[in-house]
C-alpha cells in the first residue's frame, strides 16, 4: 500500500537507548537505509540483526504488531523468512521518540543470511533461483490461508478506491486517458473473488531486492508493507519488478517466459491458484503500473528508467506486453524440472 513517509536519521543517544533493549551496542552499527523505514544492522547475543524504525504516524502499533504476528506464523510454518526478535523485555515492538523528532516504532529481525542477487550474472539469476523464489511465495500464500490474527491486531486491506483517488489527484489533466484506464481497471478488478483460496495477507513487494541467498537457500525479509490482497496481485508485483530488471538489460521475451514458468513451477510445489487467475495477471500488472505512474507524479520521482518502463507498459509498446501467462501456465505440466 502507498504509505511512504520514513523517519529522519535517529540521533546517537536514541539509537543507544533502543539498542540496549535488544542487548546491542552502538559499536559497528551500520545504517542500511530504506525507502519506507529506516534500518540499521547490528550484532547482539552472537546474532546478526536488523533494527527497523517506522513512523508511528505511518503504521499504528497494532498494525506493526500484526506484521510481526504474521511473520512469526510464517516462520513457524516453515516459510523461508527472517524471524522477528523480541526485546529483552519480551516486547516485539518498542516505542521511541528521537531527540527533536517524532514517535517511531522499533522492531528487530534476524538478518537474512547471504547476499542479494545480480540480474547480470546468469549463475545467480537463473532457473534454480526462479523456482526457489516461486516456492517461497507459494509457501507464504499457503500459510496465509491458515493465519488468524490475534484479537486487536490488523493490517490494511487492498484498497483500489484509495489508489484510484491517488491517480485522480496526482495526474495532470494531460494524463486523462491514464486516469480513465485506472478507473476502468478497478471497476473490473473489484469484481474478483476474495475467498480464502485467493485472498489473504501478502508480502506486497516480493521482488529480488527483498530476499537474500546463501548456499542456494533463499530468505525473504522486509514485510513492512504487507497487506490483505489477492495472492495473484503479489505475483503480479513480483513479475512487474522482474520484467523491469529484464527491460534494463534488454532481455528477450523468451527470458521473461522462462522466468514465469520456473517461478510458477516452484510456486505450485507449495500452493495452487485456479487457472483463471493467470488470465487476470495482465490486468493486475496494468493496475500496479498505473499506481506507480501516479506515484511518479505525486512524489516527483527522479528515475527516468522506471518512468520509461511504466510508459512502455501503459502504451503496450513493451515486448513483455505479449506475455500470455494463461498459456504459459497451462504448459507447466510439459516442463521437465530437475
Amino acid at each position: 500500500m502507498m504509505r511512504t513517509s520514513r523517519p529522519e536519521a535517529i540521533d546517537r543517544r536514541s539509537l543507544e537507548a533502543v539498542l540496549e533493549r535488544w542487548n546491542g551496542t552502538h559499536d559497528l552499527l551500520v545504517e542500511l537505509g530504506g525507502r519506507q523505514s529506516l534500518s540499521y544492522g547490528f550484532s547482539a547475543t552472537g546474532r546478526e540483526l536488523v533494527l527497523r524504525f517506522t513512523l508511528a504516524s505511518r503504521w499504528s502499533q497494532p498494525e506493526v504488531e500484526a506484521e510481526i504476528d504474521w511473520v512469526r506464523h510464517l516462520h513457524t510454518g516453515g516459510a523461508p523468512v527472517s524471524p522477528p526478535v523480541a526485546s529483552k523485555y519480551g516486547n516485539w515492538v518498542e516505542e521511541v521518540t528521537p531527540t527533536g523528532g517524532t514517535k517511531c516504532l522499533a522492531v528487530v529481525y534476524e538478518k537474512a543470511p547471504g547476499k542479494g542477487i545480480n540480474f547480470y550474472r546468469p549463475h545467480e539469476f537463473g532457473q534454480p533461483l526462479f523456482r526457489r523464489w516461486g516456492q517461497a511465495a507459494g509457501r507464504i500464500h499457503a500459510l496465509s490461508k491458515s493465519y488468524r490474527p490475534r484479537p486487536g491486531l490488523h493490517r490494511p486491506q487492498f484498497s483500489g478506491e484509495s489508489l484510484v483517488a491517488l491517480v485522480e489527484r496526482s495526474m495532470p489533466p494531460a494524463e486523462a486517458h491514464a486516469i480513465e484506464s485506472m478507473r476502468a481497471l478497478w471497476r473490473d478488478l473489484d469484481t474478483l473473488p476474495r475467498d480464502e483460496e485467493s485472498f489473504g495477507l501478502i508480502h506486497g513487494d516480493l521482488s529480488s531486492g527483498n530476499f537474500a541467498v546463501a548456499d542456494g537457500k533463499l530468505t525473504v525479509f522486509d514485510f513492512d508493507s504487507c497487506f490483505y490482497g489477492w495472492f495473484a496481485y503479489d505475483l503480479a508485483i513480483t513479475l512487474y519488478f522482474t520484467l523491469f530488471g529484464l527491460h534494463l538489460k534488454q532481455a528477450p521475451l523468451c527470458e521473461a517466459e522462462s522466468f514465469f514458468t520456473q517461478l510458477m513451477t516452484g510456486y505450485e510445489r507449495e500452493n495452487r491458484l485456479r487457472e483463471e487467475w493467470m488470465a487476470t495477471l495482465p490486468r493486475l500488472i496494468a493496475f500496479f503500473n498505473l499506481t506507480l505512474y501516479a506515484a511518479s507524479f505525486h512524489y516527483n520521482w527522479d528515475n527516468p528508467d522506471l518512468v520509461a518502463f511504466i510508459r512502455s507498459i501503459l502504451s503496450g509498446d513493451s515486448p513483455y506486453s505479449l506475455l500470455d501467462f494463461a498459456d504459459l501456465y497451462a504448459s507447466l505440466g510439459d516442463l521437465q524440472v530437475p
